[in-house]
């Protein structure tokens, strides 16, 4: 590549931390099985008013083999399966690394844009779940890591972004125009600066369920056919990070339930049913 006079474009994919956690042993011994645990709310917490429809039932996980039809994991295979993950995100990490080596090898590093991104989150017992189906915080928050020539100095964004966000920026860090169609913001201005500040929310759909996550906010209803709404969450990250509660059906709430139902409306996409 290096001597090529052209720009280019890699996509590159890993197939880990996905189902099955089979690493190499040297990544499982990173860590030490007696002290993993099992999420604090591995058990709902009682009160959590949390609908049946924003979990899941991991099928994705009970098509192993030792993993029960129905019911949740017992304690040993919930370490186990949380060994695993942590095993497969290291041999992963790694292999990031061998690509970044030779980026660095071949004198690319320094004009070359960098995004890395997992596609979405993953449950790791937190109430009572596995994988990745599920409406939770636990699923729709996920890696975004960008290294650019823009970027003066590391720093950890606390904005909300989303991925429809990182076409238009890598449009704008390589200096390509930007197709008409896009509805995601450049995030140029964030890599250019720690003050700049981002269209401050972030639109998300799991099944039939959709969420407008803003400021310390976690808002997710579930319309019928006829537009009527039959659920909803509010999760108060400044108060339970962890989302163990539902307080959607609290008074005190009113107010702040239907200031972002009415921005979801307005924000969900116009081909949101596609």
């Amino acid at each position: 590549m290096k001597k090529q006079e052209k720009p280019f474009f890699l996509a590159v994919g890993f197939i880990r931390p996905h189902l099955p956690f089979v690493v190499p042993q040297k990544y499982w011994d990173l860590y030490d099985h007696s002290k993993i645990e099992i999420p604090d709310n591995y058990i709902l917490k009682p009160g959590n008013n949390i609908p049946e429809r924003a979990l899941t039932n991991w099928s994705e996980l009970r098509a192993y083999s030792g993993i029960p039809e129905q019911g949740p994991l017992d304690e040993a295979t919930a370490k186990l399966m949380i060994h695993g993950y942590y095993a497969s995100v290291s041999f992963v990490d790694a292999q990031i690394g061998r690509l970044l080596k030779a980026l660095k090898e071949e004198g690319l590093d320094k004009n070359t844009t960098v995004i890395l991104i997992g596609d979405h989150g993953w449950n790791l017992g937190e109430h009572g779940t596995w994988c990745k189906h599920s409406i939770m915080n636990t699923c729709l928050h996920s890696t975004l890591i960008i290294n650019s020539p823009e970027i003066k100095a590391p720093y950890r964004c606390e904005q909300i972004v989303e991925f429809v966000d990182l076409y238009p920026t890598m449009c704008d860090v390589a200096g390509v125009k930007q197709p008409i169609q896009l509805e995601g913001t450049s995030l140029l201005p964030l890599l250019k600066s720690p003050e700049a500040k981002t269209k401050g929310y972030g639109v998300s759909r799991w099944a039939n369920g959709f969420t407008f996550i803003q400021d310390q906010y976690f808002y997710t209803e579930w319309r019928d056919k006829d537009e009527r709404i039959i659920d909803r969450m509010l999760f108060d990250h400044s108060e339970d990070e962890d989302e163990n509660y539902n307080v959607a059906g609290e008074n005190e709430n009113k107010e702040i339930i239907e200031a972002l139902s009415i921005k979801l409306l307005e924000n969900r996409g116009a081909n949101y049913e596609k």
